[in-house]
């Protein structure tokens, strides 16, 4: 399993991300360590610890499709992490189920993460 960070400037040893990975909490493709948030994506690993994150919510896309009885659409579920001045990546999940689990996580385990667009 290979880390990268999702954060350029952010470095953490590999043991210490190895460590806090086996202790998290799973939901969908998101792993909720002690300090440290996971999103696995085929072999790779991304992370980014909670003190590198500013901002989190959730984005909610409709998408148009066909349905078997004429039009309709589907809304796909995202969360959004930012720093202070940028979105750092979009994370796409399974269900509304799930978007609402991690962001209350979250802001159980770091406090200092608003959450919500805006303040």
């Amino acid at each position: 399993m290979k880390f990268l960070s999702i954060n350029e400037n952010e470095n953490i040893q590999t043991d210490i991300l190895k460590a806090d990975y086996e202790q998290s909490h799973e939901i969908g493709k998101v792993h909720l360590g002690n300090n440290i948030l996971f999103v696995k994506k085929g072999l790779k690993v991304y992370y980014i610890s909670y003190s590198e994150i500013y901002r989190a919510f959730r984005r909610v896309k409709a998408v148009p499709a066909r349905i078997c009885c004429g039009r309709g659409e589907i809304r796909l579920e995202y969360i959004v992490l930012c720093d202070n001045k940028n979105e750092l990546c979009e994370i796409d999940l399974p269900e509304e189920r799930a978007a609402v689990a991690i962001i209350e996580e979250l802001s159980q385990k770091a406090s200092h993460i608003k959450i919500g667009k805006k303040d």
